[in-house]
């Protein structure tokens, strides 16, 4: 398949070149010449082992740098990644659909660095401001997401990691003030930086080749994949919402949020051209309407959510249509249970469904799709050994993931982990198209 891209995307990669280096001069002038300046900073070294043999042996420093001075803090964190295996995303990666301010640089083919957060917050009269680049997160559910949907995600290690890893921050701006018994907050996000998902000709180990979100291409001799069409227009591009939030007498904690924004999955276009067939993919704009309430219950935490969206795309079955995708507007719900009543357990439970509310036939998924996830923890000898299983599945296929970790806190400041994560189901579902991707990790994370 061939890639095509943008003409200015070398210009626009030369500028946000430059910004990050200065984001990055800047964070070290900053913390070297204030001497309250905090600096801490976490390495980790991890492998990972799967039918095929080492797909992951990487080194990984996250140094961080804080400045609190009396009315603002100053905090930046950095990443630095050595991966010698090189299977995640092999040679020199690509990042198409995140902004040039936002890219990773890479270092060589198994080296990268990247600016995780950047930014300022701080009081400005009642108003509390951050500015910068920063993760923003909404809503009560835990990993599957309904209303926690301002940054997008890395699906480089596909859902393996945390959800905080995998969270992209954004360039973008947040104010908070109190309305009396509510709190207002607003985002501004002109960073427009999307779902990155590894791709290549060199077979990335977590590449998408599910049905449900690769289209089926037949009669074609060839096939041309542009880049996305980006937008460049500064403010009228930009994302915005609000999330208005309050605890009531009985406890509970009630969120309504609105945003406005480009949703982070692509909508794939189809051409033809004589022989050739061009996919052009591109991002369009949708409104969330939401509302989250959670409150603890005795030894229980109850949690849900519940999002309307507009203006969705689904792809469809492009050997029997010629529609790409049909739009409809989407309802999209999780609840979420968590018990604390046995001493050193915790267990937790949530089912999410998202239903179609303009259903048609060629769509490849179905009307209404349902997820749960399951999880089990206990800690052992005071805390210092901690086991850990979850299982997170497709209720519609049949499809899901294991994971199982046990984890020992050996000092303050080292954590050893091993861990095994296990796929099954149908080849053409969400978890199913890795079950040949099962892998044994190990990993080793030092904080100073």
């Amino acid at each position: 398949m061939t890639c095509l891209r943008n003409n200015n995307s070398n210009a626009d990669c030369a500028r946000g070149k430059q910004m990050r280096c200065i984001a990055i001069l800047l964070g070290l002038i900053l913390t070297t010449f204030y001497a309250k300046a905090e600096i801490r900073g976490e390495f980790q070294s991890k492998m990972s082992v799967g039918e095929s043999g080492i797909n992951q042996f990487e080194h990984i420093t996250t140094p961080s740098f804080t400045y609190s001075g009396e009315n603002f803090r100053f905090y930046s964190e950095y990443r630095l990644r050595v991966d010698t295996a090189d299977e995640l995303e092999p040679g020199k990666f690509d990042e198409p659909t995140s902004s040039a301010f936002s890219k990773r640089m890479n270092l060589s083919g198994s080296a990268e660095f990247e600016i995780r957060e950047f930014f300022v917050d701080g009081y400005l009269g009642e108003v509390f401001l951050k500015l910068g680049k920063q993760q923003i997160v909404w809503g009560q559910s835990d990993g599957l997401r309904v209303l926690d949907v301002v940054n997008p995600l890395n699906y480089r290690e596909f859902i393996l990691t945390g959800l905080d890893e995998r969270r992209i921050p954004l360039w973008s701006a947040s104010a908070e003030i109190g309305l009396g018994q509510w709190q207002l907050q607003t985002v501004w996000v002109p960073d427009q930086t999307y779902n990155y998902l590894p791709s290549g000709t060199n077979a990335p180990t977590f590449a998408f080749t599910s049905s449900l979100y690769i289209p089926s291409i037949q009669h074609a001799d060839q096939v041309v994949l542009k880049a996305p069409k980006t937008r460049g227009k500064i403010f009228n591009d930009s994302d915005f919402g609000f999330r208005l939030s309050t605890f009531t007498e009985n406890g509970w904690d009630i969120g309504v949020v609105y945003f406005y924004h480009y949703r982070d999955e692509s909508v794939l276009y189809r051409e033809h051209v004589e022989e050739a067939l061009i996919i052009q993919p591109q991002f369009e704009r949708s409104h969330l309407l939401g509302f989250s309430a959670s409150n603890v219950l005795g030894d229980v935490i109850l949690r849900s959510e519940v999002g309307y969206s507009t203006n969705v795309h689904y792809l469809t079955d492009w050997s029997v249509t010629q529609n790409d995708q049909h739009t409809s507007s989407e309802v999209a719900m999780v609840l979420g249970l968590d018990y604390q009543g046995i001493s050193n357990v915790f267990l937790t439970a949530q089912i999410f469904a998202s239903h179609i509310n303009h259903f048609h036939h060629d769509i490849i998924r179905e009307q209404t799709e349902y997820q749960y996830t399951m999880r089990y923890e206990q800690t052992f000898y005071n805390e210092t050994w901690t086991l850990s299983l979850q299982n997170i599945q497709s209720i519609n296929r049949e499809d899901g993931l294991l994971q199982l970790s046990l984890e020992h806190q050996y000092s303050s400041s080292i954590i050893l982990s091993l861990g095994c994560d296990i796929f099954y189901g149908a080849q053409h579902g969400l978890f199913g198209q890795f079950k040949d991707k099962d892998r044994v990790s190990m990993a080793l994370n030092y904080s100073f």
